[in-house]
Order: structure tokens, then C-alpha cells, then sequence
């Protein structure tokens, strides 16, 4: 069997020794399993590899790629398993990217609105079972989307394609299309309109 693929293409700075820890142990808990991260600047790659040395962990499990081709970016994500966000600061865009290329994402729904938004998107496309609230429960829903060889992951991908098809959320097009009645709406309504409207886009 291949390899189990978590991943984070969260930016270097989003990568809080809190959040290191964390993978370190769902990798452990998974053996069958590697990290796959964005290439990083500098010396972080050589900082990254010794710090899962030091946690125990062989750093052969954590693999760099470069950054993907605008075009065939949706196409090479939807190649990990499970997305692990990063725990301070969540993924934005690239949770969104992650979803939209049918990958669940794992997350803690933290205090802060940045550390909320991979959660929001969750709750949006219907995948409450990647919102943990505690870094413990994070760790454990990481390591139970491995199992059965993977089989679970699987079943969350196809709940949250299904999901996606059938609420048209990360429909870009179809926002686009809302967001341009509003404006016509708006622009009906003029400068002086009395009547306040509520409407989901």
C-alpha cells in the first residue's frame, strides 16, 4: 500500500512549534505516513528536518515540493489525504484550495478570527468532522482519518465532494453570479433605499 499523505501548504511563518509537535505525533501515530510541505526559505527545511529528529521522528517522512503551476495547483493538492492546518494562524486560501480540490482538512477552531476561518470553511462545506477544538482531539482526528488504510479519509473526501456538488460552495462562478445581483440590487435600491435586506450569497 502507499503512503498515507497529510499535508500543509500553509506559509512558513504558520508553522508554530505547537503545531510542529502535533504533527510530529499524528506521524507517529500513523506510520504508514508522511508530511508533504511547500518548499521553505532559507535554512527552515534543514531546521524542520533536525526538529523531527529531535521529536523522534525519522525526517525522511518530510517531504518539500515547490510551489505548483497556477493551472495544475487544484489538480496536485487533491493528491494528499488529509490536510493538517497549522494551529495559531489557519490556512485561508489554502484551505480553501484544499476543499475545493477535495481534500478534508483537520483543524482546531482557535479563539482569534484568524485561527477560525479553516473551521468556518468546514462548517460551510458540511465537514464538521475536521473541526476539533482542542489541539488533543486535533491530534486524535488526524490519526482516526487514517484508519482502515485510509478507508476513512476516503469516506470523508466523497461526504465533503457530495457536499460541495450539492451546495455549489467554493462555486466561484456561481458566487460571482450572486454577487453581481446584488449589485444591481443595490444599485436599484440607489443612495436613499429604506428597505434592509438580508441576502445569502
Amino acid at each position: 500500500a502507499g503512503k498515507f499523505r497529510f499535508v500543509c501548504f500553509n506559509n512558513l511563518y504558520k508553522v508554530t512549534p505547537e503545531a510542529f509537535d502535533a504533527w510530529a505525533k499524528i506521524l507517529k501515530g500513523v506510520p504508514n505516513s508522511i508530511l508533504w510541505l511547500l518548499t521553505m526559505p532559507g535554512q527552515a527545511e534543514a531546521y524542520l528536518k533536525k526538529a523531527a529528529s529531535k521529536r523522534g521522528l525519522d525526517p525522511n517522512r518530510i517531504i518539500f515540493s515547490a510551489l505548483f503551476p497556477r493551472e495544475e495547483h487544484l489538480e496536485w493538492k487533491s493528491h494528499g489525504n488529509v490536510f493538517l492546518d497549522s494551529i495559531v494562524y489557519n490556512a485561508h486560501s489554502s484551505a480553501a484550495d484544499s476543499l475545493a480540490a477535495g481534500v478534508p482538512v483537520v483543524t482546531v477552531a482557535g479563539p482569534s478570527m484568524p485561527a477560525r476561518v479553516a473551521a468556518s470553511l468546514l462548517l460551510t462545506s458540511g465537514l464538521q468532522v475536521g473541526v476539533a477544538r482542542t489541539t488533543s482531539d486535533y491530534i486524535r482526528m488526524a490519526i482516526a482519518s487514517s484508519k482502515s488504510d485510509g478507508k476513512e479519509a476516503t469516506r470523508w473526501r466523497k461526504q465533503l465532494n457530495k457536499n460541495l456538488e450539492k451546495q455549489g460552495t467554493l462555486n466561484i462562478g456561481r458566487w460571482a453570479k450572486r454577487f453581481e445581483l446584488l449589485i444591481e440590487m443595490a444599485l436599484k435600491l440607489g443612495p436613499h433605499g429604506k428597505r434592509f435586506h438580508l441576502v445569502h450569497v
